[in-house]
């Protein structure tokens, strides 16, 4: 399935996280940005937390602190569940 990126052009791909922070110095620039009106959905979540641009891609950070461990939670539970999707939709 295609589906329609956020200049219109079409996308080969219809599953992406977007985790973007409040202060995100590029949200502006993204689906998250103030004003827009994308759906978070089941193969796109949308996920705005208050932490600081990139801090989920830090695992010793999730230690510390719960936001984060959750953020990255979510990210990975949602990523799980593509890798079924997809190994399933190939009978592997």
């Amino acid at each position: 399935m295609q589906v329609r990126g956020v200049s219109g052009s079409p996308r080969s791909h219809d599953k992406s996280n977007h985790l973007r922070t409040v202060v995100d110095p590029y949200r502006d620039a993204t689906i998250s940005a103030k004003g827009t009106s994308f759906p978070s959905t089941p193969d796109r979540p949308i996920v705005v937390h208050d932490s600081y641009q990139t801090a989920d891609l830090h695992i010793d950070l999730a230690q510390s602190d719960p936001t984060i461990a959750d953020l990255q939670q979510k990210a990975l539970t949602t990523i799980r569940r593509w890798i079924r999707e997809w190994k399933r939709e190939r009978q592997l």
